[in-house]
C-alpha cells in the first residue's frame, strides 16, 4: 500500500474491526462497523501513537484509507 497523503482520513483495522480505544487495562478496543471508529488525518500524531502500542502488543492490524479530507 502506498504512504497516504497527509489529507486523507484513515482508521485502523484489527481482525475486521475497527480500533476506537484504549480500555483502562490497555485492551484494545474495537467497533464492529465505520460507525463506531476513531478516525485519524494520516500522519497524525495519534495516530503513530496508536500504531507503536499495537505493535508494541503484538497486534496485527492495516492502516486504511477511508476519505479525502477537504
Amino acid at each position: 500500500m502506498a504512504a497516504p497523503h497527509k489529507d486523507e482520513a484513515v482508521v485502523v483495522k484489527l481482525k475486521g474491526r475497527y480500533f476506537y480505544g484504549f480500555g483502562r487495562k490497555g485492551q484494545v478496543l474495537t467497533a464492529w462497523s465505520l460507525v463506531g471508529a476513531r478516525l485519524f488525518r494520516a500522519g497524525a500524531c495519534d495516530l503513530r501513537e496508536v500504531v507503536g502500542k499495537l505493535v508494541a502488543k503484538r497486534r496485527s492490524f492495516e492502516v486504511m484509507v477511508i476519505a479525502e479530507v477537504a
